[in-house]
């Protein structure tokens, strides 16, 4: 506005107006008369250029791939730039979605503002289909399937999305799926699955005689966790897992064990072995010479039953030799230390609730 000051009584300007301020909107020449109190009147006038408003664009709101930028130009020729993001040069790179604006000054003093919005635009719903979380190394090559249709598979995977299992070892492998929207922007969706190695072939020892007790002896696996299956067996296993475990069963007859090698999700490989179990092997004979061989008279598997009598009896049937808790320690004397003469005699053995008898030679001849 113009002002023609205060403490007048009247003002007369040439545009028509009588008060002290008036607004202009267009060049000329102004002129106002002003009046004091005592009727004196004054004069002034002033000549009014406009300048034309600066004329400057960022251009349309622009969305941009998210790693890309974009560099924005207000043009030369201003005497000041202040940009929202503290830049005062013409130009500003811009990369992240916000609002940016910029406030230009001309020579004149005009100032000019324009603002522009960058956006990056929503992402599209990756999805790999068809990928298990594990495999095996021997399992068949899967097809996967990538989401939206369209793109590229990278990583231990063919382009085409056939995962084979066996090409690329064990272990935590990485997939991914690559897609290009139509702003030719690029989006990757990653996952990943885990390969196991087939378990090392199963080796379960050989077949085994024996009474009470066996000492397996199975190989143990270079590539995952081996373990027995006595099967119908009545047995009891020290530790399952152990190659080379005791097994230990009151029952008699054969029977196949079987040792079984496990790394999931492979399929599992197992070995068979036969094992006889007898009872007691009772011989029928022995001869303590003291050479070291056969010098004592031992019943094969009697140590499972500790509480087991033996009584032996001459041709006569006199009670020679005893013991309530026979532990294979008869050397061929009698109840009062002295050696036996060589002879037939006869041997009643009573274990486990059972009895049963039977002739033992004694017989001092070298072995």
């Amino acid at each position: 506005p113009l002002d023609a000051g205060a403490g007048y009584v009247g003002y007369a300007w040439n545009t028509g107006p009588v008060t002290q301020n008036i607004a202009v909107m267009a060049a000329g020449t102004y002129a106002v008369t002003v009046t004091d109190t005592n009727g004196c009147a004054g004069y002034d006038s002033i000549a009014l250029a406009l300048f034309a408003l600066p004329v400057m664009n960022l251009g349309n709101d622009t969305t941009i791939c998210a790693g890309d930028s974009v560099t924005l130009d207000a043009g030369a020729g201003f005497v000041t730039y202040l940009w929202n993001v503290g830049s005062n040069a013409s130009t500003t790179q811009i990369a992240l979605p916000a609002i940016y604006s910029l406030v230009i000054t001309d020579s004149n003093g005009c100032q000019a503002t324009d603002s522009l919005t960058l956006s990056w635009p929503p992402p599209p719903s990756l999805s790999i289909v068809n990928l298990l979380p594990i495999y095996c190394a021997s399992d068949p090559a899967t097809q996967l399937l990538g989401l939206p249709i369209g793109g590229v598979f990278v990583g231990n995977v063919a382009a085409n999305g056939l995962f084979d299992p066996s090409m690329y070892g064990s272990g935590i492998l990485g997939i991914s799926y690559q897609f290009i929207d139509s702003l030719g922007c690029l989006w990757q969706v990653d996952t990943s699955t885990v390969v196991t190695a087939p378990p090392s072939p199963a080796q379960a020892g050989p077949d085994q005689t024996a009474t009470v007790q066996i000492q397996l002896q199975a190989t143990a696996p270079i590539v995952g966790r081996g373990r027995w299956d006595s099967g119908g067996l009545n047995a009891t296993l020290s530790d399952p897992s152990d190659p080379l475990a005791t097994l230990t069963s009151a029952e008699t007859g054969s029977y196949a064990i079987v040792w079984i090698v496990e790394n999931p999700p492979c399929t599992p490989k197992s070995d068979t072995l036969w094992i006889t179990l007898e009872d007691l092997f009772i011989p029928n004979g022995f001869s303590p010479n003291g050479d070291g061989t056969n010098d004592y008279y031992v019943i094969r598997g009697i140590d499972a039953y500790p509480d087991a009598k033996v009584s032996i009896f001459n041709r006569w049937g006199n009670l020679v030799w005893e013991a309530q808790h026979y532990h294979n320690e008869w050397d061929g004397r009698n109840l009062q230390g002295e050696t036996l003469a060589d002879d037939t005699y006869y041997l009643i053995l009573e274990y486990g609730g059972k009895s049963t008898n039977t002739f033992v030679v004694l017989a001092r001849i070298a072995d």
